[in-house]
């Protein structure tokens, strides 16, 4: 089925609804015709008998006066030529008729004759439908004139002229209907086309707003509104696309970081076993030393990973911008060259955001790498940041799902040759890049991208062939800070409490017993869920802690957490984990119990640390 255009639509609605109240108009305006005419004809009936006899009676009068017989005869034949004036009588005195005076074209049915006396006059008269009679006194003179109208020729000319001027009614909306169809199409249905014409055609922003301010203003608006609500569409529409895109890679991710952290707890704990064996040997020491830093850079990089697949865990805390940053860029300095004119602007206000600090500062360390290398090879690099308040409006808010009214806005600016727009789309997707082999991972900005995010932040990338701009905005929050300096703690011993450490990965769990037992502490072992549930149960008169991993085969570590929680209220648990808590968000058996939770790969000196903590509480 053909759909029909809209112009015609709207026109022909239009001039339906035209017509149709105006068929209302002319039938109420017949209606009251009708229902006025008698009353209309005998007033016009009467005024033209009482203005007539007037005028006879006078005459009349005088003529009687002087004995004129033959000018009153003479003026009654004059008078019943006029096609309204059926006739007129004189009546004597005696009340019989004495002068008549009956038009040619009288009804055949009307006789009327001398020997007649005026009460038969008027029966003869009242016997016809269309005349109507009327009768005055001559003054000064015993007797009367009678003058019989006939309303025939009077409903001719009303009828007539009604004819008349329904016709020009008819004209005049005829002539109404076909200018509302040209001023229509004039100025509205040209229009409604050429903005359809302006929405569909690949026009640049500039070019659409030159043609959109010819238009009428109110079809302007129209056009606007539709390009502020297309452009909100297609924005969310992609911001969706990402999203499903970030979710597929970020369980990719997810599962390979677990085994990866897995295997990093793993070698942290077997480092912290033989440096304690080799503590007389400084050489070895120096190379175990080594190797630890080297696994901490493989943490870091899985934090990346994770980051950008949204699956990382936020150490959010309060941060006061204005100074983070200026610090941040001090130390980011050195990652460009001295040739490099890196500027900033940071706003005097105090902003303070809910950030990661080590998240923010690796978001700001990709941004000023990625506006270097867009600047590379021209005579002058310039890179600008600046840190100002923003506040969000609809437009802000139809793009974004984010709530927050006001923001910390970061801008990293630069005078590059700008991202091409078939680029520009993908520029978040992890492993895209355009640099040369070598040069970039293509992980830079998924990074950022996902930093910025799971920060409850939002990013806007502005691009042209004179440079980009990259905009983040981080809600700000209302809240007096407290400065907290961070300790860095020795390993925590043991005074032989028993603990039960229960992990499916058998190196990891071998090296933390043997790291347990060396800080002091007794060490039941499990390889899953099941296991652990069956050894607190012989033993949890002696068991002090439990320790599980969340995810085991035959029973995760919460559904065994539940099932010690129904042995012993107050057993003693931690988790420990190399999934991010997100995993574990949902109702299952793997909702985690309102306890604490370390992730892999920990610091040594961080798990005796919170060990102690527990035990201790």
């Amino acid at each position: 089925m053909r759909q029909i255009p809209l112009h015609h639509t709207l026109r022909r609605d239009l001039i339906k609804d035209v017509l149709i109240w105006s068929g209302y108009f002319l039938s109420v305006l017949a209606i009251i015709f009708f229902l006025t005419l008698d009353n209309l004809v005998n007033y016009m009936i009467t005024e033209m008998a009482e203005t007539r006899m007037r005028y006879q009676i006078a005459e009349f009068s005088k003529h009687m006066t002087q004995g004129d017989q033959t000018s009153i005869t003479e003026e009654s034949d004059a008078l019943v030529q006029d096609g309204a004036i059926t006739g007129i009588i004189l009546v004597d005195a005696s009340g019989l008729l004495a002068q008549i005076a009956l038009r040619d074209g009288k009804p055949p049915s009307l006789n009327i004759s001398s020997g007649m006396d005026a009460q038969q006059l008027r029966e003869a008269v009242n016997a016809q439908s269309n005349l109507t009679l009327f009768e005055a006194r001559i003054p000064g003179h015993p007797g009367s004139l009678v003058l019989i109208l006939d309303k025939a020729p009077l409903l001719s000319a009303i009828y007539t002229s009604t004819a008349w001027t329904g016709l020009v009614l008819l004209i005049f909306l005829t002539i109404s209907i076909l200018v509302l169809h040209f001023s229509l199409r004039k100025h509205l249905i040209e229009p409604i086309d050429e903005v359809r014409h302006i929405m569909h055609d690949e026009l640049s922003t500039e070019d659409k707003d030159a043609l959109i301010s010819h238009l009428p203003d109110e079809v302007a608006i129209l056009a606007k509104c539709y390009e502020e609500s297309n452009q909100a569409h297609l924005s969310m529409e992609k911001q969706f696309h990402q999203a499903q895109k970030m979710e597929a890679i970020g369980t990719l991710v997810g599962g390979i970081a677990h085994d990866f952290n897995n295997t990093l707890a793993g070698i942290n704990g077997n480092l912290y076993l033989a440096k304690q064996a080799a503590l007389a040997q400084p050489d070895v020491i120096e190379r175990l030393e080594r190797i630890e830093k080297l696994s901490l850079r493989s943490a870091e990089t899985v934090k990346n990973l994770l980051t950008f697949a949204h699956k990382t865990r936020v150490e959010a805390m309060p941060l006061l911008l204005g100074p983070f940053i200026k610090e941040a860029i001090k130390l980011n300095r050195v990652s460009v060259p001295e040739s490099v004119k890196l500027d900033y602007d940071v706003a005097e206000q105090d902003m303070v955001v809910n950030g990661d600090p080590s998240q923010l500062h690796q978001v700001l360390l990709n941004l000023i790498n990625n506006a270097f290398h867009a600047t590379e090879g021209l005579p002058e690099q310039k890179i600008m940041i600046s840190v100002a308040s923003y506040n969000a409006d609809a437009l802000f808010h139809q793009r974004h799902e984010s709530s927050a009214n006001a923001f910390a806005r970061i801008s990293v600016s630069d005078n590059g040759r700008g991202i091409s727009e078939s680029d520009l789309p993908h520029i978040f997707e992890p492993f895209y890049t355009t640099k040369e082999v070598g040069k970039g991972t293509g992980l830079g900005l998924a990074m950022v991208y996902g930093s910025i995010t799971s920060q409850k932040g939002v990013i806007e990338v502005e691009s042209t062939p004179a440079g980009t701009h990259m905009h983040i905005y981080l809600p700000l929050i209302d809240i007096v800070m407290t400065a907290d300096d961070a300790v860095k703690n020795s390993p925590a011993s043991g005074h032989g409490e028993c603990i039960l450490l229960a992990d499916d990965e058998e190196s990891l769990l071998t090296a933390t017993c043997e790291v347990l037992e060396s800080l002091g502490y007794q060490v039941y072992t499990a390889m899953d869920g099941q296991q652990a549930v069956d050894i607190y149960e012989s033993h949890q008169d002696k068991i002090d802690l439990v320790l599980l991993d969340i995810v085991m085969p035959q029973m995760g570590g919460a559904l065994a957490a539940r099932k010690m929680k129904t042995m012993n209220p107050a057993v003693k648990l931690m988790f420990v984990t190399g999934y991010d808590d997100k995993t574990f968000s949902d109702e299952g058996d793997n909702k985690l119990l309102d306890d604490l939770v370390i992730h892999k790969p920990y610091a040594i000196e961080e798990l005796s640390m919170l060990i102690r903590q527990q035990l201790d509480s």
